[in-house]
This record gives C-alpha cells, structure tokens and sequence, in this order.
C-alpha cells in the first residue's frame, strides 16, 4: 500500500532516482526482498503519465495536478503532450495551448520545476503524439498508420464482381486502400471476430 503524503512531508523529499541501484537489483533473492515487496522503498512506487492536452492547461491546475500526485506517494511523471483531435480548443477553455509555443515552454517549465520541487522524477516524452513521434511538421503522408478494414462475405466457385466498402470514410486521416485479401472462412463463420 503507498501512504498519502501530507504536502509539507512532499515538499521535504529528495528526488528518489530513476533505476535502484545495482547492490539492490543484483543481490540474490531472500527474505529482505520479501519484507521489501510488503513494504517497497519509493524507488519502487509507480509514476503516472502527465498530459498537456489542447488549451485545457493552466499554472494553477497544473501546481494543484503535481501536489495531489506527490500526496499520493507517487513518484514521478512522464511528461506527454496530446493534442485534441484537429488540434482546436478543448472545451470550456479560453486559450489553446499550441505545441512548442512560447507558452507551452513556460508552462513545460513551470511543470518540470514543480515537480522538482516536489520531489518527483521527471521524464519527457520527444515529442508529441499518441504513440509515438508526431507533431506540426509531420505531414499526414509521413504519419504513423494503422490497418482499418472491412468484411465482404461472397460464394465462392465462380467469378464474382462486386462493390467493396471503404474500411475507413473520415476526412481527417490521411486513408488508401492498400490490398484485398479472400480467404476461405469455415462454414459457420458469421463475420464478428471471436
């Protein structure tokens, strides 16, 4: 169980490192790692992602984020830039916080001393995107793709000419057929996967 910290307690505590020493990881198993599994040293507690997200983002709330992650005895953060779709404003917010904007730089540098501050490790995602690299200068060409797809059931025996949907209809992507595939499926197949 992780304790809940009180702030002053927080504030007080060193930055735990990011790795446990080797003498800790190398030593051979036995009854202090069982006592350590019941009662972990923080270098072993979890960190938490951190978003930026669209222009829901301000000082204050981000002070306020980072002291209640501190107080849950959590360790760190994994700082992570998201967008919000066609990158327009979030919801009920006044300004959107455009990526590696001067604005986003000081409220990146306010959240990385902050968290210093606090005790908590920081790390930093290279740049933004959902799963991996992305940003501005990313054409939707050059972008990360994933395999959307659809199903045409036909009697097979003869030749057969047909239609084929879309396996995607948005706008935003940037979306191509790219091959069909016909595979014999068992008589019983109803199309929905297992």
């Amino acid at each position: 169980m992780v304790a809940v910290l009180p702030l002053a307690a927080v504030a007080q505590t060193a930055i735990v490192p990011a790795v446990p020493h080797d003498s800790l990881l190398m030593r051979p198993f036995g009854a202090a790692d069982e006592a350590m599994f019941a009662h972990p040293s923080r270098e072993f507690y979890p960190e938490t992602w951190f978003h930026f997200v669209g222009g829901n983002v301000d000082r204050a709330g981000i002070t306020h984020d980072l002291e209640a992650i501190a107080r849950a005895g959590i360790t760190g953060i994994a700082f992570f830039h998201g967008a919000v779709g066609d990158g327009t404003d979030w919801p009920g917010t006044r300004e959107h916080t455009e990526c590696l904007s001067p604005r986003w730089e000081s409220l990146l540098t306010h959240t990385a001393s902050e968290a210093h501050r606090l005790g908590l490790r920081f790390s930093i995602q290279t740049c933004p995107g959902w799963a991996m690299s992305g940003g501005p200068w990313v054409k939707p060409e050059q972008a990360m793709r994933h395999i959307a797809y659809s199903r045409t059931d036909v009697i097979g025996g003869r030749q057969v000419v047909c239609a084929l949907p879309a396996a995607a209809t948005d706008t935003v992507h940037d979306y191509r057929d790219i091959m069909v595939v016909a595979f014999t499926t068992p008589a019983d197949s109803t199309g929905p996967p297992l």
